[in-house]
């Protein structure tokens, strides 16, 4: 049988291509982020990845409305280099980018989470509850979905389009007790760097980096 959804059986997210998205990848913005690095000298491009990670992450914290303390912005920084490596998605991967993320030793988990977990407002009790990630015996399954899509994308895909379902998909999902907002955001670049469709992925390397 052939199968020509994005994803597997298990998990085929669906995109509307809308007349935005389409015009977005028309832009083909990997090409010119390929092209504007072909363009910099080895000094010029480590300043300028280095202003990337400290952009990266002001805005990943801001979407948490959180000004980190200067380790929790170093964890982080550090947490999108990893993006580079080849590892594949596993659980024992994220669990290792999870405990990277996370600065304080108590938030750190072992696996998947395997309780309840819920996202808050600003309300008191109850109405305080915004969303209910699905139950922990769902977690081990949705996740290798997640990660399947990400370690074997289909062909012919967009990178961005496969970030963009692994990031949100893992917010949904929330497979930790914390750092699920920094993972889902470290997804995106993952899925790119994965694709192989800029040569040092979104990360370029720094002096003293094998990665030519």
């Amino acid at each position: 049988m052939d199968f020509n959804g994005l994803g597997s059986l298990r998990y085929c997210p669906t995109v509307e291509r809308t007349a935005a998205i389409t015009d977005l990848l028309d832009m083909d913005i990997l090409q010119q982020a390929r092209e504007f690095i072909a363009g910099l000298d080895q000094e010029l491009l480590d300043r300028t990845m280095s202003w990337s990670y400290l952009s990266e992450t002001e805005s990943s914290f801001a979407i948490e409305r959180e000004k980190p303390s200067t380790r929790k912005a170093e964890a982080f920084a550090e947490l999108l280099r990893q993006a580079r490596d080849k590892t594949p998605l596993s659980e024992t991967y994220l669990v290792a980018l999870q405990n990277l993320a996370v600065t304080n030793p108590l938030d750190r988990d072992v696996q998947f989470r395997n309780q309840q977990n819920w996202l808050r407002g600003p309300g008191r009790g109850v109405l305080g509850v915004t969303y209910i990630p699905p139950g922990p015996d769902l977690v081990p399954a949705l996740m290798q979905s997640i990660m399947d899509l990400v370690n074997d994308p289909p062909p012919g895909q967009s990178a961005l389009v496969i970030g963009a379902l692994a990031s949100f998909a893992f917010v949904l999902v929330h497979p930790f007790m914390d750092g699920n907002g920094r993972l889902s955001r470290f997804l995106f670049h993952k899925a790119v760097c994965q694709s192989e469709v800029l040569q040092q992925g979104l990360t370029a390397h720094f002096r003293g980096d094998e990665t030519q």
